[in-house]
């Protein structure tokens, strides 16, 4: 594999030499386009093992580069079509949804501003914090619902329930004001698909194909799951490389069918860019008006003045000093871009059928800013620096279940921001990757990485430390300063204390048990015995919960039986917990107990406390959800 990969980038260098790289390149050229792209998406996707791709760059009314890459069926052998085979889009499903919304906006039959419960019959939203949830939060991602994961995805068509049913039993808790930070919601989709539904008599399902897919002649688009008979044939496997190889996965299935469930060739793609880059219309055929295409356009939320912004369900990733927005699509095989340079005229789309596949989107992504869009470095003069102290702390995304086991994700990747000697910020964590990253600040409050592409914003907007950061780069989720019981440095050190306790209780009291046989007293006998069950029940956990949570198929495809049964494990740990509790204060008062026995009993008590404090704290308790 690495005379693979070594061999891809050689004729990546090779074909960037050989179609004269400068600085200011047509993109219109589609020979020189094809041999760039080429050069880029076979070295990529040999270095992150993916097995097929489609790629679109497409103008208003000209598709510059429709291409597939690598294989559909890698068994088969069957090569990727750009026109017919089927990639799983995940969220950029969405915009399927955020049209037709937009077209009943035209008709006067919703307004952004009204009470969701207005228009759905059969899923209410609870009333929280004085103010109802809009179509307009919808839109934005700022209802200010929890986030659940959990069954996100499905093994077969039974889990492909009506969508009213999954919203009522499923229905996020409503833990801010609406229309303050963004944290992205497939539930808040499900309710936007709902009000379709509601409003137009129709399954969303067939709205799209009656209102845009038939309209717009793409004939390579559904809905649907299962996928309908003649077009299943045409469906891209997903593969996993393990061991050397592509391993086949099956089709996965969204039962929130409208917040990711599309499958889509790159030319219907092309068709769908073209549509919103000639605001509503594609050769004659307009499925929304200028006007309100223009609108869908604007931005409805933005985090801060120096932030990108949230539109009609789009969102900005503007970059290269280009106005960039569009949706990304995330299912556990598939990794999908679809982007839209309206100042520049371009639209580009790529999907890959890998779960590495998200690398060689954002290649792809680069390596086309790069070579035509390449933006002038503008040094940053009289900036007046933030107060350092207020930017420090670890921060998380706010984007996280509230009620169940999944809560613990916000603990997982924390970001550790400490200010630099040199006036720089230091950004370590393992969401940014081995190497920590340095950013200069380019506007008071405002960080760009040191030769790199990474933008961030501290909200500086109180008069204390910095309560949350916003990135350029994924502006639909808030990240927040971790503080108080969520502090990871907290957490942490629990966990160690519970470990050393563990570890303890189980090697050193066992090589005491056989060199001495002063535990004759029963109460100290029975706080020992009890002890010994809690150490051992809470190591075969921890391990538990570490090698189920590398797996995040046994929780997005629903919970597997193996992390139901860790979950379970923990309140056993709580039945012992209190029992060794109960024996304390005799353990504490024994006169056959020395001094610093007690302090040791008392060390083990105490962090038996905290370590059930951890486990309901952090939902871990709660395995039925």
């Amino acid at each position: 594999m690495i005379q693979v990969r070594m061999f891809g980038r050689i004729w990546l260098v090779m074909m960037l030499l050989s179609v004269g790289f400068t600085a200011s390149a047509d993109i219109r050229d589609k020979a020189v386009l094809e041999a760039y792209i080429d050069g880029v998406m076979h070295a990529s996707m040999d270095e992150h093992n993916v097995a097929g791709a489609v790629v679109v760059v497409t103008t208003p009314d000209e598709v510059l580069l429709s291409k597939g890459y690598g294989y559909a069926d890698v068994d088969k052998g069957m090569a990727v079509s750009a026109e017919e085979t089927l990639f799983r889009i995940g969220s950029v499903s969405k915009l399927f949804v955020w049209l037709p919304l937009m077209q009943m906006l035209e008709s006067g039959d919703i307004d952004l501003d009204t009470d969701i419960n207005s228009y759905m019959k059969s899923v209410q939203v609870p009333e929280a914090f004085g103010e109802p949830v809009t179509i307009k939060h919808l839109m934005t991602h700022t209802p200010g619902f929890e986030d659940h994961v959990i069954g996100l995805f499905g093994r077969d068509a039974s889990t492909m329930l009506p969508l009213d049913e999954i919203l009522n039993r499923e229905m996020p808790l409503r833990v801010r004001a609406p229309g303050t930070y963004a944290s992205y919601s497939n539930h808040g989709v499900g309710m936007a698909s709902m009000i379709i539904e509601d409003i137009s008599g129709m399954s969303w399902s067939d709205y799209v194909e009656q209102k845009i897919l038939q309209p717009l002649d793409m004939q390579h688009t559904t809905t649907r799951q299962p996928l309908p008979a003649d077009m299943a044939p045409q469906m891209s496997k997903g593969y996993l490389w393990e061991a050397g190889k592509f391993v086949e996965k099956p089709f996965e299935f969204v039962p929130l069918g409208p917040a990711g469930g599309v499958s889509a060739s790159g030319k219907d793609m092309a068709i769908f860019l073209q549509q919103f880059l000639n605001l509503g219309e594609v050769n004659g055929t307009r499925v929304l008006s200028q006007q309100y295409s223009e609108r869908m356009q604007s931005v409805l939320h933005r985090a801060a003045d120096t932030t990108n912004g949230l539109l009609h369900g789009f969102y900005e990733t503007s970059e290269h000093g280009q106005r960039i927005f569009g949706h990304g699509g995330d299912t556990m095989w598939f990794h999908s871009a679809f982007m839209v340079m309206p100042d520049a005229g371009i639209g580009f789309f790529i999907s890959t059928n890998s779960a590495t596949g998200g690398e060689v989107r954002g290649d792809f992504r680069s390596a086309l800013l790069d070579r035509y869009f390449p933006e002038a470095e503008i040094p940053s003069e009289n900036v007046t620096p933030a107060d350092r102290t207020r930017l420090a702390g670890t921060y998380g995304m706010i984007r996280h279940a509230h009620d169940d086991l999944t809560r613990i994700a916000k603990l997982l990747a924390p970001v550790a921001v400490q200010p630099m000697p040199d006036g720089t910020l230091m950004l370590a964590g393992l969401m940014l990757g081995e190497d920590p990253l340095f950013l200069e600040e380019v506007e008071t409050g405002v960080f760009r990485e040191v030769n790199g592409k990474l933008k961030l914003t501290f909200d500086l907007s109180g008069d204390g430390p910095a309560s949350h950061v916003y990135l350029d780069a994924i502006p639909i989720i808030a990240i927040e300063r971790l503080s108080g019981l969520d502090s990871p440095a907290l957490n942490q050190l629990i966990l160690f204390a519970v470990l050393a306790m563990t570890l303890w209780i189980l090697i050193v009291w066992t090589v005491q048990s056989r060199t001495s046989n002063r535990w004759h007293n029963d109460v100290v006998a029975s706080f020992r015995t009890r002890a010994y069950i809690l150490a051992a029940l809470s190591l075969v956990f921890l391990i538990s919960l570490a090698i189920g949570a590398s797996d995040q198929t046994k929780i997005v495809f629903g919970l597997a039986t193996s992390i139901k049964l860790t979950l379970a494990l923990a309140w056993i740990i709580a039945v012992v917990v209190l029992l060794v509790l109960w024996r304390t204060p005799g353990v504490l008062s024994s006169g056959d107990v020395t001094a610093v026995g007690k302090i040791g009993y008392a060390f083990i008590a105490a962090t038996a406390v905290l370590w059930l404090w951890f486990l309901y704290h952090w939902r871990l308790m709660v395995f039925w959800n």
